[in-house]
């Protein structure tokens, strides 16, 4: 392969990896924007309403517990459509991300560069394989915390990624019960979070 062959060919992907990631690329009626896994595109599906309200809601909690009780405010909430890319070939748009270091933040692609410190995503049962799917590349890229909550059944699962190497902790918790967020479970004023309080279920 000569150099300007492979010039060129590192340009058209560069492209393409430009074209994956722009938002609203789907021609379909229930997919608002796209992620890359493992180099390929994966669909997302939007919320209902029920969905967006547990984000909504979820997202102000850990916000205004983090304006409270961590300083000096070098953190940031951030909430779908926002892209965490952990490299070029893993691209994602979870629904809520907790980050601390606001300088690998890009806001005119809306992008994160980096893995979060907590992430969270609102599935309906028939879609929670597509969370699944994302436990080892979170936990590979150094998420500490990662929740997925199944809104159909009502259920979160919490999965702790206390090293790469080690064994994934995966705790359930149904909405009536409360939720520790662990990655705060160190500090005296801890957040724990009971989803059907919350949302006056």
């Amino acid at each position: 392969m000569t150099i300007n062959m492979l010039f060129m060919s590192q340009q058209r992907r560069y492209q393409q990896i430009k074209d994956l990631v722009k938002f609203k690329m789907s021609t379909t009626k229930d997919v608002k924007h796209r992620e890359i896994i493992n180099g390929k595109i994966a669909g997302s599906v939007s919320h209902t309403e029920f969905q967006q309200s547990i984000v909504n809601n979820l997202s102000i909690v850990i916000y205004n517990y983090m304006r409270l009780n961590i300083k000096p405010r070098n953190y940031n909430v951030l909430v779908t459509p926002f892209y965490i890319r952990l490299d070029d070939k893993n691209i994602l748009i979870p629904d809520i991300s907790l980050i601390f270091e606001r300088i690998k933040l890009d806001y005119e692609k809306e992008s994160y560069n980096g893995a979060p410190d907590l992430v969270i995503e609102v599935v309906n049962t028939t879609k929670r394989n597509n969370g699944v799917k994302k436990i080892d590349l979170y936990k590979k890229h150094g998420v500490r915390e990662y929740w997925i909550v199944d809104s159909d059944k009502q259920m979160t699962f919490v999965y702790l990624f206390k090293d790469v190497n080690a064994k994934s902790i995966v705790n359930v918790y149904n909405f009536s019960e409360t939720i520790p967020v662990n990655i705060y479970s160190h500090r005296v004023t801890g957040l724990e979070i009971n989803i059907k309080k919350l949302l006056n279920l």
